[in-house]
């Protein structure tokens, strides 16, 4: 979920003080941080947004997307191609 962010407020405290939130990511272009999340359900994602996100004072924007199917996801490197 992209959020946009001014101010000096520290998004990094919301980060990890949620366990909703899996990942954290500085971004370049129109939204300045990308948040992975995983909820129960959509009550408890609708929640965390109006209840945590939007009410942090320096959130200015939140836009969403579910992952309908995971195509490919993986952690491996490919070193045997770099030797």
């Amino acid at each position: 979920m992209p959020i946009k962010y001014i101010g000096e407020h520290k998004l990094v405290t919301l980060t990890y003080s949620r366990i909703e939130v899996l990942a954290c990511h500085s971004l370049t272009g129109d939204m300045d941080y990308l948040l992975r999340v995983q909820v129960e359900h959509l009550d408890h994602f609708s929640r965390f947004v109006m209840d945590s996100l939007l009410k942090h004072p320096g959130v200015l924007d939140v836009k969403s997307s579910f992952v309908l199917e995971e195509v490919k996801e993986t952690t491996a490197l490919p070193l045997a191609q770099l030797g």
